[in-house]
């Protein structure tokens, strides 16, 4: 076989294993339970040839019949949660209803898009026009309300030519001599945008062209997601966002029966935008055969025996707590039984098949995978936590290096009076941070963004008093003194460093004062 024919093979074993439960969402489909099977009607056959074969895979289906107004219930409604709860793929109509803009599908795509553990979605279509469809999602999902979209139209709609200019923009592929052109029109409209968009390049030309495009989508708030076109096979088209991998394929070319192949080689035609997906499906599948939390031989443990040791360590004032102290037991458990699984991504004699290319690998490449390398950046809100990298308005970076047992936070109560140590470090040109290498204290968070916390003679560690140190959407205030007057300083979360990088930056940190005799 080919390099390409032994990479789908393997890419399509791996999302064949990694899919146990599917979700059929449709407002014809065929409900076994509910309806009479009619072979007249195109829906039901496909529900009863999907119930069928994906049976003999062995993989679960459900099939739901789709009302309207159902978009629109809340994620913890019983209907989303049966829809959506421990499902791995959703197969989503993509005209659920009359609606021209398909607001109900993009509603429930977006509620797909915000489960983390769904990593596919496959929209069916009869639509003779898939650029359309592409050109909905993008639009959708754009980052722009629709009040918000208004206020871009108001600045320009009353120019006839710069609204004639502005039709002609593909909002896929937004060209850059427009900016010229609207400015030879009236340079103060050009002027405006960027300042309310916040964008200077040909990026401005996007929520321009989409506020007068009545045939495109509006969401009523903001979602801004990731997102990037993987493949194009045909009309047909794969795309990404955030991290739910969606494939738009036709109805009736797409047979039930060829599903999952189809769906799996439109995944994995880029090799480089899908191989560290399939390599985390592949870490996920062995995962779930052999990641077990909790040994045979500890369940003869009896629950008494298990408080009287919570009860001695809670006694002691031990650090880390006990729970925390669980946790970190039980994933060790799982780390031990995985030290012995391979992978089927990491196989030596199919990497080695692929040489690299020494001339095609780019700066920003690089730094994603020192990101990935380095840690990650986590959802939600969270107490802020040894190792959390975030930003103030300066563009100053600030890690913290306080110890994790002294990050707990119990009773409201805090064992260092809430005075956290900082390092605290600058953006690097990428360049400059891959000549420094391994023996630079460098931190990457980006593809973009590397920050050097070296950037004297030494790392001086430093404290902040933060008194609420739980980081609520990414935001953080802490308070610094100069002079004894208190400076507050408004922070944003970024990323989290893992524990070993995070470790090696603390332990210079720390040990240049004890070097130099200094007691802080």
């Amino acid at each position: 076989m080919t390099k390409t024919q032994i990479y789908n093979s393997k890419a399509h074993k791996i999302i064949k294993d990694s899919i146990k439960s599917v979700v059929y969402i449709d407002e014809k489909a065929w409900n076994p339970f509910e309806n009479r099977y009619n072979d007249s009607i195109e829906e039901h056959v496909i529900s009863k040839k999907l119930y069928d074969n994906l049976k003999s895979e062995g993989i679960n289906l459900n099939i739901h019949k789709f009302s309207p107004g159902e978009e629109d219930l809340p994620l913890d409604n019983p209907i989303k949660k049966y829809l959506f709860d421990d499902i791995d793929l959703v197969l989503l109509d993509w005209d659920l209803d009359t609606d021209a803009l398909n607001h109900s599908a993009l509603k429930l795509l977006d509620n797909i898009i915000k489960q983390p553990h769904i990593h596919f979605c496959c929209i069916y279509s009869s639509s003779p026009d898939f650029d359309s469809i592409i050109k909905k999602i993008e639009s959708f999902f754009s980052g722009y309300s629709r009040e918000q979209l208004d206020n871009v139209r108001s600045i320009f709609e009353h120019n006839d030519d710069v609204v004639n200019l502005v039709k002609q923009i593909d909002v896929s592929a937004p060209e850059g001599r427009f900016i010229g052109q609207i400015k030879g029109i009236d340079a103060t409209i050009w002027n405006n945008i960027v300042a309310i968009t916040d964008l200077k390049d040909k990026k401005a030309l996007i929520p321009m062209a989409l506020s007068i495009n009545n045939g495109l989508p509006k969401s009523e708030i903001p979602l801004s997601y990731s997102s990037e076109i993987i493949s194009k096979i045909g009309d047909e088209y794969s795309l990404i966002i955030n991290n739910t991998i969606i494939s738009i394929l036709k109805k009736k070319v797409n047979k039930p029966t060829q599903l999952i192949k189809n769906f799996s080689k439109h995944i994995s035609k880029d090799r480089d935008k899908s191989f560290f997906k399939i390599l985390g499906l592949d870490m996920q599948n062995e995962f779930s055969k052999k990641g077990a939390f909790i040994n045979p031989e500890i369940l003869n443990i009896s629950l008494n025996t298990f408080m009287f040791h919570r009860k001695q360590i809670n006694s002691l004032g031990a650090k880390p707590s006990f729970d925390d102290f669980l946790k970190d037991l039980l994933l060790e458990n799982a780390k031990l039984n995985l030290t012995n699984t391979s992978l089927e991504m990491l196989d030596d004699a199919f990497l080695d098949s692929f040489k690299p290319i020494i001339k095609n690998v780019k700066n920003e490449n690089l730094a994603l995978i020192n990101c990935f390398y380095n840690g990650a950046k986590i959802n939600g809100d969270k107490f802020l936590n040894f190792g959390d990298i975030l930003i103030d308005e300066n563009k100053n970076y600030y890690l913290c290096i306080t110890a994790l047992c002294d990050c707990i936070i119990r009773d409201n109560k805090s064992n260092i009076s809430f005075k956290y140590y900082f390092v605290k470090g600058q953006k690097l040109k990428l360049e400059s941070a891959f000549k420094k290498g391994d023996g630079g204290f460098i931190s990457y968070i980006n593809e973009e963004i590397s920050i050097n916390w070296n950037n004297d003679e030494y790392i001086k560690p430093f404290q902040l008093y933060i008194p609420e140190p739980e980081i609520k959407s990414n935001a953080l205030t802490a308070f610094d003194w100069l002079d004894k007057c208190p400076l507050s300083l408004s922070l944003n979360y970024v990323f989290t460093l893992k524990q070993n990088y995070a470790q090696r930056i603390a332990n210079h940190a720390f040990g240049h004062p004890v070097r130099v005799g200094v007691d802080f």
